[in-house]
């Protein structure tokens, strides 16, 4: 009896060596399914101190050790009933299963129980892998996976988004800039455009600061560097003091060094943009007191100093400042505007460049900023101390005023505008019209198309991107199917980075980014148009243009534009919901998003954003595949009538006999093909049965214009 006693000793021991040996966990059950034995790596996996307080743990509070529920959604007493029942009767069973170590902290594990046979009796062997770190890789995987997935659709949203919202700048600053550049402008309204021109630009740099970020996190900024004068720089840095100290008791000095170079090497873009954004926040958080600006350049360094008295902040604050979208005294200054995005791409720019930020601040006290950024020395002069002083007392001319160059007369030039919305046709030519081309329009890739079938060529077509039914890159690459080779520039509000690349090397010959900037456009008209005539006509179109100046300024810019715009959204867009309301119960959604997204950037044009932001949630809805609901299209209608009521046209309609006098007046003007016929737009405009009349006039149809006004006089008298 004692040699057998002896003999199962040493097989138990032996099985507990193995057992112990495993390095997994293991544990053993006996047919009352209560835990009897373990080995050591079960007492590590669940960090108890020994085997004993392991096995009383689980025979004593057994199930303390597990969450009541567990991942299927089954409570944990009818898992271990089941599991244990199965092993019993099958032999084997796995599954997960999830445990609560020695301190209370998730334990997810696999489990595999085995029913071992032995003499007349069995136990239940259950061997159990730790999950955590499968989990944990696991986790990290679809973190990655959705985070490609956001940063997909991040990607998608930003394209929308920046044609969303950058068409209807467009309009303001293109108007803005038209009326700048009107002669004999009194100094109240020139203040008052080149302050709407700032505001929109301002917008824009918002809109930017989005982009920017998108494109820093892509790893896809790239810094330009060239040449730049320093104190344009400057200038352009600090142009916008006075829009920030409107109603604010505080004192704006700048100071700057009189021996930095007249010009550096660098780029002066992105320096601007981290300056604007510093200086934009000096600004916002300092009610009374001082923000001072300090330009100095320093061994290959430029070193600037912002100082303001503003609300300041905590040490903690100035640490988290690195982080994304950051905004402070959010709750105690509602009233301060800005997307939080500023601060985070300033610190990733100065990356960029090689440079240094320091920021000392003091919560009441306020923050001074140090900037340290290389640059190369172009080969100059210092600016001297002249110069120095008019920067410092704001004396150098800014850009927001007279726009920077004059328009080049270019008689000689061809152009077509391609583009859906009338409304941006109409600014689009305003811009243009400072040139005195000769301007066709159409509203379609088609109707491109079909002019050029015809014969016709162009110094540029200037192809709107996205238009219904043909896009302009189809458009583009239908025409250089058929053989034409002219120019074509594409104009776009998707602003994302590497869209002007795409487009050339699709065959586009140059890129505009919405809002059209003067500029820009002026560039581009000298590339294809000036550039290529001789300087005999280039100089006989110069002496014509002088003399005919003051009746194209006098002609072409005395309407106001918005009432412009407004005018023709009665005309066109009285039936626009009725429309969309027929597409949608038709299921032609395509066509009901198209007219939401038409009705959206027309409403943004005259700035009507309830009704955009109406029209933009139903094309959004439409988008995502949805049917909008009765509550939002009651709220479109009432947009749009309440819209529509608003703009007073009845008591600018003519009667009959000044009807009279109106196609009377104009005749004379359509017969000499006479610019002057542009002035008639706004009477016309008024006039219904005109709308025909005021189309041709604006695509300079002069003849088939004459032939339609004979006809309508004849029908109404």
């Amino acid at each position: 009896m004692h040699k057998i006693h002896t003999t199962q000793e040493f097989q138990r021991r032996r099985i507990q060596s193995i057992v112990d040996a495993a390095p997994m966990c293991v544990t053993c059950y006996d047919t009352t399914f209560t835990m009897f034995e373990c080995n050591e790596a079960a007492v590590s996996m669940f960090d108890f101190g020994s085997k004993n307080d392991f096995v009383m743990a689980f025979r004593e509070r057994f199930f303390e050790m597990f969450p009541e529920i567990q991942p299927g959604g089954e409570s944990t007493r009818e898992v271990v009933r089941r599991a244990f029942e199965s092993t019993a009767e099958t032999g084997r069973f796995s599954m997960e299963f999830d445990h609560f170590t020695a301190h209370g902290e998730d334990l997810p594990t696999y489990v595999h129980l085995v029913r071992v046979d032995y003499d007349d009796t069995f136990m239940i062997v259950c061997y159990v892998r730790d999950l955590r770190e499968e989990r944990k890789v696991e986790s990290e995987r679809r973190r990655r996976q959705v985070a490609e997935e956001t940063g997909e659709a991040k990607s998608r949203f930003l394209a929308r988004m920046s044609h969303e919202l950058r068409t209807p700048i467009t309009a303001v600053l293109g108007i803005a800039e038209i009326e700048l550049q009107k002669p004999g402008l009194s100094p109240q309204c020139e203040e008052s455009f080149a302050k709407i021109h700032s505001s929109a630009n301002m917008l824009l740099h918002i809109v930017n600061d989005v982009l920017d970020l998108s494109k820093i996190e892509s790893d896809k900024m790239e810094l330009v560097e060239k040449e730049y004068e320093t104190a344009e720089m400057i200038s352009d840095v600090t142009q916008l003091h006075s829009v920030f100290l409107s109603n604010k008791d505080i004192v704006f000095s700048l100071r700057v060094d009189e021996n930095m170079p007249t010009r550096l090497f660098g780029d002066s873009l992105r320096i601007k943009q981290i300056m604007s954004n510093l200086l934009s926040n000096a600004f916002k958080y300092t009610e009374k007191g001082s923000v001072e600006l300090d330009w100095r350049a320093d061994s290959m360094v430029l070193a600037i100093t912002l100082r303001d008295t503003g609300l300041g902040m905590t040490k903690e604050q100035v640490r988290l400042l690195s982080g994304d979208y950051l905004r402070f005294h959010e709750y105690e200054n509602r009233e301060i505007g800005g997307t939080g995005l500023g601060v985070s791409i300033v610190y990733s720019l100065i990356r960029m460049m090689g440079g240094e930020i320091l920021i000392e601040s003091e919560p009441g006290i306020g923050t001074n900023v140090h900037l340290r950024i290389p640059q190369k020395y172009a080969k100059s002069s210092v600016i001297g101390k002249e110069l120095a002083k008019k920067l410092e007392h704001f004396e150098i001319n800014t850009p927001g005023k007279r726009l920077s160059f004059v328009p080049e007369p270019m008689p000689y030039g061809n152009v077509l505008v391609v583009d859906d919305v009338s409304e941006n046709i109409y600014v689009i030519k305003g811009l243009l019209s400072f040139y005195d081309l000769r301007i066709e329009v159409c509203t379609s890739g088609i109707e491109a198309i079909e002019k050029v079938k015809s014969g016709k060529t162009y110094d540029i077509i200037f192809m709107d991107h996205m238009m219904p039914v043909m896009n302009g890159m189809v458009a583009m690459q239908n025409l250089r199917e058929m053989g034409y080779s002219k120019p074509i520039v594409a104009i776009t509000a998707n602003a994302i980075v590497g869209v002007s690349e795409e487009f050339k090397r699709h065959g586009f010959d140059g890129f505009i980014s919405k809002p059209i900037q003067a500029k820009h456009l002026d560039e581009v008209l000298h590339q294809f148009v000036r550039d290529k005539q001789s300087l005999e006509v280039i100089e006989a179109a110069r002496k014509v243009h002088n003399e005919v100046k003051s009746n194209i300024y006098e002609f072409r810019h005395d309407a106001g534009l918005i009432e412009k715009l407004k005018r023709l959204f009665v005309q066109r867009h009285k039936n626009t919901f009725a429309e969309i309301s027929a597409a949608v119960k038709t299921g032609d959604t395509a066509h009901a998003r198209l007219l939401a997204h038409t009705l959206k950037s027309v409403a943004g044009l005259i700035h009507e954003s309830a009704l955009a932001n109406a029209a933009q949630h139903i094309e959004h809805t439409l988008v995502a595949g949805e049917m909008p609901s009765a509550e939002n299209m009651y709220t479109l209608e009432a947009e749009i009538l309440r819209v529509l009521a608003g703009i007073t046209t009845e008591s600018a309609l003519p009667n009959p006999d000044e009807l009279l006098v109106i196609l009377n007046r104009l005749e004379p003007f359509l017969e000499a093909n006479n610019a002057a016929c542009l002035d008639f737009l706004d009477e016309l405009g008024a006039i219904p049965e005109a709308y025909i009349i005021c189309r041709q006039i604006e695509d300079f149809n002069y003849a088939d214009a004459l032939k339609n006004l004979n006809i309508l006089r004849r029908d109404l008298f």
